[in-house]
């Protein structure tokens, strides 16, 4: 017997043939042949031999989407890597709050580090489908994004890179790396590096603006002097359809500028854009109404200069003070 269906085993969703399964493993019991096109794994949702006895009998070459989730450190993803080099269709891969270096403490972390990593990344080299990578608060522990990304052997078609620090080796390679050459969607949110320098995105916009449709640079820590390094390059982005910057310390002479100098380049549909940080009173606790609509009604202006599209603004409010002025254009 085969089951078609997707897979999702999740530590605090309740899953009916997930239980099934993991009985079926204990009772030392057949399990049904599984094909699937979406496999997703929490690492703590069951013992790893457990999981071994049901991932044989998933057919592998099917699955076209592999999600990875909590608490993956190096030594259990190398574990799974076997099954992943497997995954022949794989078009897109979640790697979500996993740890890229050895936890085993010791004089050669590092080195056991980097033969770990070189275990994992070798068993990507089959993944010749693959076109969308999304790493999410993934800990790299150094520069081994480059170690990562060269091994994929197809251009990616979209990337994903959130709420991580990277290294200033990793962000240079992110420029100049085979897979980014032909990027559609690139997602660098929450993404830090020490002493927020940026230097490393215009070349890596430059590459990719045929390209490029999607980019979220939101709660980046870019400020008006990195602005000025960005504007060129996002101005050759022809094809540029979303832009979003919320988060981060932007004044509103720079954001106009920025839009006077992009708008007519690129091919905006929406954009979200930080509330400058001077619209704020009270450290940054109360945003005045009159203020807001001020702020707006100048973008807008600014954005009208340079068509008769029909442009909506509408105001977002995130405790988190990331609030956001999202601007939608209607050709």
């Amino acid at each position: 017997m085969t089951v078609l269906t997707d897979l999702c085993f999740q530590e605090d969703i309740p899953n009916e043939m997930l239980t099934f399964l993991i009985e079926r493993v204990k009772q030392t019991k057949d399990l049904p042949h599984l094909c699937c096109r979406k496999l997703e794994l929490v690492r703590n949702v069951a013992p790893l031999p457990i999981l071994g006895e049901i991932l044989n009998k998933v057919q592998l070459d099917s699955v076209q989407e592999m999600r990875l989730l909590g608490s993956w450190d190096l030594q259990s993803l190398n574990w799974f890597s076997p099954y992943l080099s497997q995954m022949v269709q794989l078009h897109t891969l979640l790697l979500s709050e996993c740890t890229l270096y050895c936890i085993v403490p010791g004089e050669n972390d590092e080195d056991e580090a980097q033969k770990l990593l070189q275990q994992f990344t070798t068993q990507l080299l089959s993944l010749h489908q693959l076109h969308t990578l999304m790493l999410h608060s993934v800990n790299f522990f150094g520069n081994h994004l480059h170690q990562l990304l060269r091994s994929l052997q197809a251009p990616l078609e979209t990337l994903h890179i959130r709420r991580s620090l990277l290294m200033d080796q990793d962000l240079t390679y992110l420029s100049s790396c085979p897979c980014t050459s032909h990027l559609k969607s690139l997602d660098l949110s929450g993404v830090r590096r020490p002493g927020s320098n940026y230097e490393f995105l215009p070349a890596l916009l430059n590459r990719v603006s045929a390209t490029l449709a999607h980019l979220d640079l939101a709660d980046c820590g870019i400020t008006d002097s990195d602005c000025d390094y960005l504007q060129p390059a996002l101005g050759h982005c022809s094809q540029l359809r979303t832009l979003k910057l919320c988060g981060n310390p932007l004044s509103m002479a720079v954001l106009q500028t920025l839009l006077f100098h992009t708008f007519p380049r690129c091919n905006f549909a929406f954009l979200e854009l930080p509330v400058p940080l001077n619209c704020y009173m009270d450290h940054q606790l109360t945003l005045p109404w009159h203020t807001l609509a001020e702020v707006m009604e100048q973008l807008r202006l600014t954005l009208q200069l340079h068509g008769p599209q029909r442009i909506r603004l509408a105001y977002r409010h995130c405790r988190t003070l990331c609030d956001a002025i999202c601007i939608r254009m209607d050709n």
